[in-house]
């Protein structure tokens, strides 16, 4: 049998009336007294006249089933619509056995296109104590994710006393499983989870927390795992205490790493308000056991540190440095105000102190220090900051000294505007053993921190100003990069010895270089430079000229190119008399270059004033920089007609194997021609030597033990050697053969 019965008053019922809405109650009242009279008196139509009626504009009801023949509930469906669109249903299911004892429930939640959202699902025990509960989460109609309570265990009192969850994906993959379990009064004793990638199934991580009776942590074990599945980190907290009011007073937490070798304990202690008045953490090395560091803190009822000690380790684990801060005041509103710190090295000597000073709302107004030498105690430096009330910087104060002597070596001065930006900085140098000043470097520059004058001064050895470098015309461009400055410099008397103009790109890359000296007795210029830079900063030319630092004649003009590599392409080196005439000048050309880089080859050309060519030279190299072979040649300048050639040839590790020297007559023949030969030890192993007589004859000089015959050949071969070019031609026939 089922009944359906309305649980909210209806808009359409409350328009009847109040003598419809009193005959309704009494209706409902009676079908609930005794559905069977109501049957046979007919008035179940009227209700179910009536019922219609109502659910036309309910928003809920509830179905119940019962049994037909005891009229025992079985289950009763309750359904929540808002504007005819199911909402929620809930369902509960009984044992039937009139005691209306629940077995299980059920309730699914739908949004307004009645698209189911969440559902949950009870199961009861015979004590009606929930035995199993699924909590499923859905997302588009779909399972997103579900969370399922298991294996509820109670107490005789009736108290929970376990259960586990487990947590899937919306493939069904276990992500998470958590279990707890508590006492007869409902304290908590202990929990325990572990999440897992629910792709592989490995563990990722798990956690596991006991209690006392009071339901106070006793111990906390929490491993990590990695993305096998394996342990890597694991971190366990014990030693808990607490005070009589129950709040904790200390634990210690203890850090493994997959092998089980420590390496990190933490321990603190609270007051009884709660205040955590110290804690303390050492590290280790996993592998040999030593402690890295140690760093120990105590604070004040407040929980404002009072002192600090931080001790680092060397790799044998002894100590090697420490760091103590003390003299902690605060401010009325409990800010930091003050406090120190000294270091020390393993020994326990003092080798910096440093002091901080804030205002009440937390900002640095003043830091100072000193620095000292280990060995034999002297200070070895001291600075002081300030700081303005925003905590910018505005000025910075340094001095440096000798450890041995204690004498100062060097101050600075560094000045910030009220962005915190440098305006300023300057330095002084001073020589060690007599305390001189040996320079003094001094800045300024714009609100932006870029340079606009710079002056260094250089000392000489008795304190006295030597020389003077001045930087100026300083050009930036939007970036705020450097495109451009300048450089004077000057003597002792203040005389310009020098000036420079520097140039750059909008990347910061150089582009120019001019440079002028000058005499600074004359006032004469004594050389120019000029460099020119492509766009990645390689030198692509480069001129000088010198002068005569009395007249101020040009004395030398030198110029050249290079390639893109920055290899020399070609060399024109002019020399001028003391009157300021070309005199001669050298020419290089002809730069090949091995893939290396190394120069491979070049030819240089001398000619006089008149330009007529009175040498040549060449030259060539290995891709190992050796020289394999040079070449020289003199020549008439009136004639153009050659003097002598030289030449010598090297193997690829720079051993001299051959010599040639020829000599020409005044009608163009060979006057001489003398070769040496030499062995793979650089032992001269042949001398031959060939000669014209006064009559014109050929005269052969060998170097004795050499074989005649052998040598004739040579000169027969070298006769007939087009490559080689000789002047044996001239006389026809083979001449006379005179041995020396």
């Amino acid at each position: 049998m089922i009944v359906a019965r309305s649980l909210k008053t209806m808009e359409s019922f409350i328009c009847l009336g109040e003598v419809c809405h009193g005959f309704l109650f009494l209706l409902m009242r009676r079908l609930a007294m005794n559905i069977k009279s109501l049957i046979k008196s007919g008035l179940l139509i009227i209700a179910v006249c009536f019922f219609a009626l109502i659910s036309f504009e309910a928003s809920a009801y509830y179905v119940d089933t019962r049994d037909p023949v005891t009229n025992e509930l079985l289950e009763r469906v309750y359904k929540d619509d808002v504007t005819d669109k199911t909402t929620r249903i809930n369902t509960y299911v009984y044992d039937g056995t009139g005691a209306n004892i629940r077995t299980n429930y059920t309730r699914q939640d739908y949004d307004a296109s009645e698209v189911i959202t969440q559902s949950r699902a009870y199961a009861y025990n015979e004590s009606n104590q929930v035995s199993d509960y699924v909590d499923t989460r859905y997302s588009g109609g779909s399972v997103d994710t579900a969370y399922a309570y298991s294996g509820y265990v109670y107490h005789d009192n009736g108290t929970r006393e376990s259960y586990t969850r487990t947590d899937t994906d919306s493939n069904g993959d276990t992500t998470r499983v958590y279990t707890e379990a508590r006492d007869e009064s409902n304290v908590r004793t202990s929990y325990d989870w572990t999440t897992y990638d629910a792709t592989s199934g490995n563990s990722t991580r798990n956690y596991n927390v006991t209690a006392n009776s009071s339901g106070q942590t006793t111990a906390v074990v929490d491993n990590r795992y990695d993305g096998s599945g394996n342990l890597d980190i694991t971190y366990t907290y014990d030693g808990y205490t607490y005070h009589d009011n129950g709040t904790r007073e200390s634990y210690t937490r203890t850090d493994t790493d997959s092998n089980g070798d420590t390496t990190r304990v933490y321990s603190e202690a609270r007051d009884e308000s709660n205040v955590r008045t110290s804690y303390d953490w050492t590290t280790y090395d996993a592998t040999s056991g030593n402690s890295t560091r140690n760093y120990n803190v105590t604070a004040n009822s407040s929980g404002q540190t009072t002192n600090v000690v931080d001790n680092r380790y060397d790799g044998s684990g002894n100590l090697d440095t420490t760091y103590a801060y003390d003299g902690y005041t605060y401010h009325a509103n409990g800010q930091r105000a003050t406090y120190t710190r000294t270091d020390s090295n393993g020994d326990g000597d003092t080798t910096a102190t440093r002091s901080y000073d804030y205002n009440d709302e937390g900002t640095i107004t003043a830091q100072a220090g000193d620095t000292y030498d280990a060995a034999t105690g002297n200070k070895t430096s001291d600075y002081s900051y300030g700081y303005n009330g925003e905590g910018a910087r505005t000025s910075y104060d340094r001095s440096n000294y000798d450890a041995t002597t204690g004498n100062k070596t060097r101050d600075y001065t560094y000045g910030y505007n009220d962005a915190g930006t440098r305006t300023s900085y300057d330095t002084q140098y001073y020589d060690v053993a007599t305390g001189l000043q040996t320079r003094d470097y001094n800045a300024s520059y714009n609100d932006s921190g870029q340079a606009t004058d710079v002056v260094d001064a250089r000392y000489d050895s008795s304190g006295n100003l030597d020389r003077t470098y001045t930087y100026g015309g300083y050009v930036y461009n939007d970036e705020g990069v450097r495109t451009a400055f300048d450089r004077s410099d000057t003597d002792s008397s203040g005389r310009t010895t020098a000036t420079h103009a520097y140039g750059y790109n909008d990347e910061g890359t150089r582009t120019s270089y001019d440079r002028s000296n000058y005499d600074a007795t004359t006032g004469n210029k004594t050389r120019d430079y000029t460099y020119g830079y492509n766009d990645d900063g390689t030198r692509t030319s480069y001129n000088s000229q010198y002068y005569d630092s009395a007249t101020g004649t040009m004395t030398r003009d030198y110029d050249a190119s290079y390639n893109s590599s920055g290899q020399a392409t070609g060399v024109v080196d002019a020399r001028y008399d003391e009157d300021g005439n070309l005199e001669r000048t050298y020419a290089y050309s002809g730069y090949t270059y091995h893939e290396n880089g190394i120069r491979e080859a070049y030819t240089r050309t001398d000619t006089n004033a008149d330009g007529s060519v009175t040498r040549i030279y060449t030259e060539t190299r290995n891709d190992g920089n050796i020289r394999t072979d040079y070449e020289w040649t003199t020549y008439d300048p009136n004639t153009g007609e050659s003097i002598r050639t030289y030449g010598t040839d090297y193997d690829d590790n720079g051993q001299r194997t051959a010599v040639t020297d020829v000599r020409y007559g005044d009608d163009g023949g060979i006057d001489s021609y003398v070769e040496y030969r030499y062995d793979s030890e650089g032992n001269r192993s042949i001398y031959s030597r060939y000669t014209r007589d006064g009559s014109g004859n050929l005269v052969i000089t060998l170097w004795e033990g050499q074989d005649l015959e052998e040598q004739i050949k040579n000169i027969t071969g070298f006769y007939y050697d087009p490559e080689r070019g000789s002047f044996l031609p001239k006389y026809g026939t083979l001449p006379p053969v005179v041995v020396e």
